[in-house]
């Protein structure tokens, strides 16, 4: 695991923020209370860029994020949960994304824990944590379709 540095307030940093599912009931699953944690944490507001995506199949919110992390526009990425930065990229767009923050040096920021993606066990965590996550957010949605689907049927 990466020793931790301090976080690099002096350079900007990226709130990548995606409309929360359902599922998530958290004030933080706000956008202004992601940049609240971010002025706590010691960024001044002009020095949050946000990438906002609202839509599911709008990607171009990501793709920029990328093509600012390759231009060196950012410090370190913030994001509510590590389960929001990628939902359903293409694979090729998420090796650009690891490829440009190893390159850059990026921090990937969360409320409960950071992860530079230049080292190695840091990236087998990210990758891993954001694989279980994303598997809960699908299993969740599956079971209440489910559930949906068995309340429909009990009633006929």
């Amino acid at each position: 695991m990466a020793i931790r540095r301090p976080l690099v307030l002096e350079q900007p940093v990226a709130l990548y923020y995606i409309r929360p599912v359902e599922l998530v009931d958290t004030s933080l699953a706000k956008l202004s209370e992601q940049r609240l944690w971010l002025r706590a944490a010691g960024w001044q507001d002009d020095a949050i860029i946000e990438y906002v995506r609202t839509e599911q199949e709008n990607k171009e919110p990501f793709m920029r994020l990328t093509a600012d992390i390759k231009a060196k526009k950012v410090g370190s990425v913030f994001v509510f949960s590590v389960d929001r930065l990628f939902p359903d990229q293409q694979k090729s767009e998420l090796s650009e994304f690891y490829a440009a923050c190893v390159n850059a040096n990026i921090e990937i920021v969360t409320p409960i824990d950071r992860y530079n993606l230049a080292d190695a066990t840091d990236r087998h965590m990210f990758s891993t944590f954001h694989d279980a996550y994303t598997n809960y957010v699908n299993y969740q949605g599956a079971l209440k379709k489910a559930c949906q689907h068995w309340d429909l049927y009990k009633t006929k």
